[in-house]
């Protein structure tokens, strides 16, 4: 059980990174500014999409490394289901704040 909530946590620190760094940033950094769509920004964007990319990643693997140390023969498929709500509601969040923060 305690490497399961190790890696809820973990998967909370690496959705959590997302918001750190906004997907577009408004030019001058100014918030009454236009969005900042040149060169730069779409390269910029394409990083961070590929960083979302590779850390699904790991989030797949920690997910599938929690279902073998929680589910059991005995455990009822809801509660699977269950923890998968859970876990997407935690990535919806991280997705979710980081577009606001762009």
């Amino acid at each position: 059980m305690k490497g399961s909530q190790d890696n809820v946590k973990v998967l909370k620190k690496l959705v959590m990174n997302w918001v750190n760094h906004p997907l577009f940033e408004r030019k001058d950094g100014r918030k009454d500014q236009l969005l900042n769509l040149d060169e730069h920004a779409h390269a910029k964007k394409n990083k961070q999409y590929k960083e979302i990319e590779d850390m699904s990643a790991k989030l797949k693997e920690f997910v599938a490394d929690n279902k073998e140390l929680l589910m059991t023969p005995e455990t009822p498929p809801a509660t699977w289901d269950n923890y998968l709500k859970y876990i997407d509601g935690i990535v919806l969040d991280g997705l979710v704040k980081t577009i606001a923060v762009s």
